[in-house]
């Protein structure tokens, strides 16, 4: 029987959220704002346009705080502080303030679901994720995905981009509880059919997903890929308010991996950081 396997992080881990949240909000913010603040914003048809070296800025700005959630939205609703659509109409207004740019309510109502249709069908999969996917397959080790948003949503996400193979899913509506909490990861591990102490876990988060899953007594790795992701800020502390200390492992692609695992495809080695 096997005893490894390997758990991942779904959103900028496997699919590449943030670019289909950029590209997102450029489409819809066209059909939200006026066609003045939408100028300003360097927008042609729905994405920046990058003539103007002054619109492109206002964009990155305004972009990048949307995407990366620089005000900490995202854990406002993991702790249950807002809704989902709450969370992401905070966030629009948030970037919004920054440019002086002002979204009516009834305007942001729509924009959220627009937003939403376009951001949840345009992911993709990161190009290292199925050829990694193709190595656990041949080798024999289970996997599944442990992900801190509900588990339809991100099954729906996960057949957008073409990985509807993964059929392990844990979301924070399976048990009730979120990353870092040890729960959530001990259930991947218990559905994938092995124990925590044989599970590999591998996230674009260094404190939720490598220093939580270490916690919680899996073999943490934490996926860097050198560009900035969405979602929750990594604020959150792990179980206990410890703070993991010493060396991470942590890997830039998932061409890395087969290394840890001893697979006889080796394509990389991970390098520990601090």
């Amino acid at each position: 029987m096997t005893t490894t396997g390997v758990l991942f992080d779904i959103d900028d881990t496997l699919v590449d959220l943030a670019s289909a949240m950029t590209t997102a909000l450029g489409g819809s913010l066209v059909e939200t704002l006026s066609p003045r603040d939408a100028r300003r914003l360097g927008l042609g048809a729905g994405v920046p346009a990058g003539d103007d070296a002054e619109e492109y800025r206002l964009w990155r700005t305004f972009s990048e705080h949307f995407v990366q959630d620089l005000s900490g939205s995202y854990d406002d609703y993991l702790a249950g502080r807002l809704s989902f659509v709450e969370m992401r109409v905070v966030r629009l207004h948030r970037a919004s303030a920054l440019l002086d740019l002002a979204v009516e309510d009834d305007l942001a109502q729509r924009w959220v679901r627009r937003f939403a249709e376009l951001a949840e069908t345009g992911v993709t999969s990161f190009p290292d994720v199925p050829p990694m996917l193709d190595l656990l397959d041949e080798s024999g080790i289970p996997y599944g995905a442990v992900s801190n948003n509900v588990e339809a949503f991100q099954r729906a996400k996960l057949g957008y981009a073409g990985l509807e193979r993964i059929d392990v899913v844990v979301g924070t509506d399976t048990l009730g509880v979120t990353k870092p909490d040890p729960a959530i990861f001990h259930e991947g591990a218990r559905l994938i059919g092995v124990e925590p102490a044989d599970c590999w876990y591998v996230g674009d988060n260094p404190v939720v997903d490598h220093d939580g899953s270490v916690a919680a007594g899996l073999r943490g790795v934490y996926l860097n890929r050198g560009v900035s992701g969405s979602g929750s800020s990594g604020n959150s502390p792990v179980p206990g308010g410890m703070r993991l200390t010493g060396e991470r492992t942590m890997i830039r692609s998932l061409t890395e991996l087969p290394a840890l695992l001893g697979l006889d495809v080796l394509r990389g080695e991970a390098e520990p950081v601090r």
